[in-house]
């Protein structure tokens, strides 16, 4: 984590994140071939990956959400993973019990893959000038579907939900 810390530092963390992503939303696909080399690099590659990806995130997260909502946003976002394993633990352990080996895996892509498809449409800003924040209009109030909107906003933090979705996934991954 060090090592990925240093990068993360840069102006890359975007890119460290998704990539991330894109390692562990994949590598469990190695788990499929039946042989000790191909499971033992999944399982390095993945710790790599879970690096990468859970040092990068919270650089991505701090520059999405806005200053006002980040412990917010942080809270669901660091909920994933306990939710994730509560979940979908006993979920794996039915399907592996049921079907075997595969089943368990191919879920734990789908869900990886569909995180890593919410990462990569997201637009993470540069610099720091560039962070989203409040943009006070004086003399304004808000109407009916402003204020509707606040409350939904409250509930969920649109700029966590990339990386709440890829923690459940990897949480799963780790309990299935």
């Amino acid at each position: 984590r060090p090592v990925v810390g240093a990068l993360v530092d840069g102006p890359r963390h975007a890119h460290l994140q998704r990539t991330g992503t894109a390692a562990m939303a994949l590598l469990p696909l190695l788990l499929l071939i039946p042989l000790l080399l191909p499971m033992l690099a999944s399982r390095f590659l993945y710790g790599i990956a879970w690096a990468v990806f859970s040092v990068s995130i919270n650089a991505v997260l701090a520059k999405l959400a806005p200053p006002q909502r980040r412990a917010q946003a942080a809270a669901g976002f660091l909920t994933a993973g306990a939710t994730g394993a509560l979940i979908l633990q006993p979920v794996g352990v039915r399907l592996y019990a049921d079907f075997g080996d595969a089943l368990p895996i191919l879920l734990v892509v789908a869900l990886g893959s569909v995180a890593l498809l919410a990462a990569l449409r997201l637009t993470v800003p540069v610099s720091a000038r560039s962070l989203p924040g409040p943009a006070p209009v004086v003399g304004s109030t808000p109407g009916a579907a402003t204020r509707k909107a606040s409350r939904v906003a409250r509930f969920v933090e649109p700029a966590a939900l990339p990386g709440t979705a890829m923690l459940m996934a990897a949480y799963s991954a780790w309990s299935i």
